[in-house]
C-alpha cells in the first residue's frame, strides 16, 4: 500500500522539475503531496504487525492532513489558474466574492480546523481490527459524535470541485481551459472511488485506485495541455515572425542584423533591392562579401564594447546595385537572441537630405546669378587666407564703368546675361592665379596670394586688356570697361577690414581718375598718414617706458545698485603729445601686431591691481579687460593667460574676459577650444559690443559665454516713454540672455531715463557716466573702501 503513496509524488516532482518553478506547477505539486499523503495515511493502517495501536493512531491522524487539506489544495489550483487565464470581467460580482484570495485563505483554515478537530477523541473514537483473508488484516477508525465535520467537508470539496468546473468554462486559453476540465471530473472520480474505503468491507484497497487514477489523470492533462500550450505558442511565433517579416519588408529603410563574426542574420527586402540580390543570398554573408569594401560601417559598432546604450548614427556613403551613390544614416542597437550578441542596424536613405544640404550650402556661399562665389564666402577664405599673419595676400575691387547704362538700356535680363559674361571672362582669366568672387551688384572682388603688389598689378593690366574686347549677349555685342583698386597686406596691414577698405578706396581713386584704370592703396592719400607714422613711432617705445595706464569704470547691479565688477580701460598718457584717445592708438597696435603685448600688460596689471585690492582686505569685485581679435588669434593665448594669473597669483574668478562678435564668428571651432580650456579654470567670459556684428543664434548657443555687453551704440534716445528701434533691440536682447541663462550689461548708460528703462526691462548690470566716468585705481580704491564700509 505504501507504494503506492510515491507514484502521486513522484509525478509531482516530476512535474515541478519538467515544466519549471511556476506558479501552477507548485499548486500541482502541492495537489500531488495531498494526494500521495492520503495514501500514506491509508497504508499505515495496514502497520498493525508492526507497530502498536496507539502509534498507528498517532500516525493515521498525523497523515490525515493530506485527505484533509485536498480540497484547499484542489482550490488552489483552480485559483491559480483563475488568475491568469480568466477575464475577470465576465464573471459576475458574486462569483468574484467567491473566487478570491480572502475565500481561499478562509477555505484553508476551514480546513486546519477539520484537521485539528481529528486529533480529539469526538472525531476519533478507537481503531478495530478487520481481518482478512489475503493479509494479517488492518486497523479501521472508529469516528465518534464530530464524524459530521468530515462529511461536511466531503461536501465542500464537491462543491470547490463545481467551483472549478464552472470557472474551467470561463477559461480563455483553449488547452487549460481543457486541463481544468479534466482536472475537476477525474476528482469527482478519484474521491468518490475514494470514499468506499468509509467501509470496512472495502479492505482500503479503492483508496490506491482512486490515488493511481488521480496521480496519472492529472499529470497526463498537464502534459497534454502543456504540449498544446507549447503548439499555439510555436504557432503564434511563427505567425508573429511572419507578420514581422512583412512589417520590416514592407519598410523603405534598409533593415538587417548582424552576428559577432559580422555576418548578415537578418536583411528586409529593401537592402536586398539596394543591392540587387535576393534576401536569401545575402543571409550569412558579410558586408566585404556583398560590397567589395567594409560598408554600412557596421563592424565598427561590432568592434566597440557594448555599454547597452547602441551606438550614435553615423552617416556613410554606399553604392548600390545600379552603381549609384547614395547616403545612408544607420542606427546600431545591440541585442541579445539565446545568449548571443547581435547588432541591429537600420538605414534611412538621406541621399536627398545630402543633395539638398549640398544645394542650400552652395547657396549660401555662391551668387546664384553668375555661380561665383559670394560676399560671405569672400569674408571667410578671407581670414582663411590671412590667418598666417606672415603672408602675403593682394585684392583687387573691379567695378564695371558702364554696366548702369547697359542695364537701363537693355533691361535687367540682359544686364544679368552680361555679368554672367563678365564673370566667366574673369573666370578664365584668373584659372589657378587667384580666385574671382561677386560682391554685389556690378562690383567684383579677387585674391591672390603670395605676389605682393607687383603680381596684383600684372594681373590687373591682363583684366583691363581683357575688357578691351566685347561680350557678346543674346546678338548684343556689348563694351565695358573696369575700375580696378588694389590693396596688398603686407603693407596695408593684416586685417580684413583694413585690406577691403583699402581696395575700397583705390577703387574709387581709379574711377575719380578717369575709370579704365588700377591704383594701388597709398598711405600717403589719408590725411592722417604723418601723425599715424609718428604714432606707431612712439608706440613702440610706450610699453618701455611705462606710459601706459590703466583706469576703470565700475559697473552696477541695477537691482541693488552695488558696485559688482568695473571694466579696465588703457590710457595713453604721451610725455609730449598728451593724453592720446584709445580709439587712436588702438587701431594702430593692431594694424601693427602691438596689441598683443599691449593686451598682455593690461591683464597683467589688472590682475596685480586686483591683487592688491584683495590683500587690503576690499571686497572683491569682477575686472573685466578687452582681448583683441588680433590677441585672441594668438595660438598660446590660453597659455599666456594662465600664466600671468599664477605669475601674479590673482584669483580667475575676477578676471573677465570681453571678445567681439568678430572673434567668435569666425574659426568657431578654435574659438570654442580657446574658451572652454579658460572656462575650465574659471574665468568668466563676456561677449563685448553684442548686437553690432554678425553674431548667429546657433554660435551664441553653442560658445561658453556668461554674460552678453549691450554696445553703447544702441541706448541712444533709449526712455521708457519713446519706444524706437533702439528700444526694440535693446529688449530683445536682454530678453535673449535670460533665456540663455546668460547675465546682461549695458554699457554708455547716460541718464536716468535709460536707467529706468533698462531696470523695466531686467537688465542685470549697466556701465556708464550715469553711475561713473572711468577713474584711476586710486579712486576706484576709495569706492571698494566706502562699498566695505556702508
Amino acid at each position: 500500500m505504501l507504494v503506492f503513496s510515491i507514484v502521486p509524488l513522484g509525478l509531482g516532482l516530476a512535474i515541478k522539475t519538467l515544466f519549471g518553478n511556476t506558479r501552477l506547477s507548485k499548486s500541482l505539486f502541492v495537489f500531488m503531496v495531498c494526494i500521495s499523503v492520503w495514501q500514506m495515511d491509508v497504508a499505515i493502517l495496514f502497520a498493525n504487525r508492526y507497530v502498536s495501536t496507539a502509534t498507528i493512531d498517532f500516525l493515521f491522524r498525523l497523515f490525515r492532513f493530506g485527505t484533509i487539506m485536498l480540497p484547499a489544495a484542489l482550490l488552489y489550483v483552480t485559483y491559480v489558474i483563475y488568475q491568469e487565464h480568466v477575464d475577470r470581467r465576465k464573471l459576475s460580482a458574486g462569483w468574484q466574492l467567491l473566487i478570491n484570495r480572502g475565500m481561499l485563505q478562509t477555505f484553508g483554515l476551514w480546513c486546519l480546523t477539520v484537521y485539528a478537530a481529528g486529533w480529539t477523541s469526538g472525531s476519533i473514537r478507537s481503531f478495530i481490527v478487520v481481518q482478512s483473508d489475503k493479509t494479517a488484516g488492518f486497523l479501521f477508525p472508529v469516528y465518534g459524535d464530530w464524524s459530521w465535520l468530515f462529511k461536511a467537508h466531503i461536501l465542500f470539496f464537491f462543491l470547490a470541485i463545481g467551483v472549478c468546473l464552472h470557472l474551467s468554462r470561463k477559461v480563455t486559453s483553449g488547452p487549460t481551459r481543457s486541463f481544468l476540465t479534466l482536472f475537476g471530473v477525474t476528482s469527482i472520480i478519484a474521491y468518490t472511488v475514494g470514499m468506499v474505503n468509509m467501509s470496512p468491507n472495502s479492505g482500503l484497497y479503492p483508496s490506491s485506485i482512486a490515488v493511481l487514477i488521480f496521480a496519472i489523470a492529472v499529470f497526463t492533462a498537464f502534459c497534454v495541455m502543456h504540449s498544446r500550450v507549447v503548439r499555439e505558442m510555436n504557432h503564434a511565433l511563427f505567425e508573429q515572425k511572419e507578420f514581422l517579416t512583412r512589417v520590416i519588408d514592407s519598410n523603405p529603410n534598409l533593415i538587417y542584423a548582424r552576428n559577432g563574426e559580422g555576418r548578415l542574420t537578418l536583411a528586409n527586402l529593401s537592402l536586398a533591392r539596394m543591392l540587387g540580390r535576393r534576401k536569401e543570398e545575402i543571409i550569412g554573408r558579410t558586408p566585404e562579401e556583398l560590397w567589395g569594401s567594409p560598408a554600412l560601417a557596421g563592424q565598427e559598432a561590432i568592434d566597440q564594447p557594448d555599454n547597452g546604450a547602441g551606438q550614435p548614427n553615423r552617416e556613410e556613403r554606399v553604392t548600390d546595385a545600379e552603381g549609384k551613390e547614395r547616403w545612408l544614416q544607420t542606427a546600431c542597437v545591440p541585442i541579445d537572441i539565446s545568449n548571443t550578441k547581435q547588432w541591429l542596424f537600420v538605414s534611412n536613405d538621406i541621399t536627398e537630405r545630402k543633395e539638398f544640404e549640398k544645394n542650400i550650402t552652395h547657396l549660401a556661399y555662391h551668387d546664384t546669378l553668375t555661380g561665383l562665389p559670394n560676399r560671405f564666402s569672400f569674408h571667410t577664405d578671407l581670414v582663411g587666407l590671412l590667418s598666417p599673419p606672415s603672408r602675403t595676400v593682394a585684392l583687387l575691387f573691379l567695378d564695371l564703368d558702364r554696366f548702369k547704362i547697359i542695364n537701363d538700356t537693355l533691361g535687367h535680363s540682359i544686364g544679368d546675361l552680361f555679368l554672367t559674361a563678365v564673370a566667366d571672362r574673369l573666370v578664365f582669366l584668373m584659372e589657378d592665379r587667384g580666385r574671382v568672387y561677386r560682391i554685389g551688384g556690378d562690383e567684383f572682388m579677387v585674391t591672390l596670394q603670395d605676389g605682393g603688389e607687383e603680381k596684383a598689378v600684372s594681373e590687373a593690366k591682363r583684366i583691363l586688356d581683357s575688357f578691351q574686347r566685347p561680350f557678346y549677349v543674346n546678338e548684343h555685342e556689348l563694351f565695358t570697361t573696369t575700375s580696378i583698386g588694389i590693396s596688398v597686406s603686407s603693407d596695408d596691414g593684416g586685417d580684413l577690414e583694413s585690406l577691403m577698405m583699402h581696395a575700397d578706396m583705390a577703387m574709387h581713386r581709379a574711377k575719380a581718375e578717369g575709370k579704365n584704370i588700377y591704383r594701388v592703396y597709398n598711405q600717403a592719400w589719408d590725411s592722417r598718414s604723418e601723425r599715424k607714422m609718428l604714432l606707431e613711432k612712439e608706440l613702440h617705445k610706450a610699453l618701455l617706458k611705462e606710459e601706459f595706464i590703466l583706469h576703470y569704470q565700475p559697473q552696477i547691479d541695477l537691482a541693488t545698485g552695488e558696485m559688482v565688477g568695473a571694466e579696465a580701460l588703457i590710457r595713453w598718457s604721451h610725455p609730449r603729445m598728451g593724453l592720446i584717445s584709445p580709439g587712436e592708438f588702438i587701431p594702430l597696435a593692431e594694424e601693427t601686431g602691438l596689441i598683443v603685448p599691449i593686451g598682455e600688460w593690461v591683464i597683467k596689471e589688472a590682475c596685480l591691481q586686483a591683487r592688491k585690492w584683495r590683500e587690503a582686505g576690499l571686497p572683491p569685485i569682477g575686472i573685466a579687460v578687452n582681448i583683441s581679435p588680433r590677441q585672441f588669434n594668438k595660438p598660446d593665448l590660453v597659455e599666456t593667460i594662465l600664466g600671468i594669473i599664477e605669475q601674479t597669483n590673482a584669483d580667475p574668478r575676477y578676471l573677465e574676459l570681453e571678445i567681439t562678435e568678430s572673434v567668435a564668428m569666425f574659426d568657431t571651432e578654435q574659438v570654442m577650444e580657446k574658451l572652454d580650456k579658460l572656462k575650465s579654470r574659471g574665468i568668466p567670459i563676456a561677449m563685448d559690443d553684442f548686437g553690432t556684428g554678425y553674431s548667429s543664434l546657433s554660435y551664441l548657443k553653442k560658445l561658453p559665454i556668461d554674460k552678453l555687453k549691450i554696445d553703447r551704440s544702441f541706448l541712444v534716445e533709449v526712455t521708457p516713454e519713446n519706444a524706437n528701434d533702439n528700444a526694440s533691440i535693446v529688449a530683445a536682447i536682454i530678453s535673449l540672455a535670460r533665456n540663455l541663462n546668460l547675465r546682461v550689461i549695458a554699457e554708455g548708460v547716460e541718464n536716468a531715463e535709460q536707467l529706468e528703462f533698462l531696470k523695466a526691462h531686467r537688465c542685470d548690470e549697466g556701465q556708464g557716466y550715469y553711475f561713473q566716468r572711468p577713474v584711476p585705481s586710486e579712486e576706484l580704491e576709495k569706492l571698494l573702501q566706502k562699498r566695505a564700509a556702508g
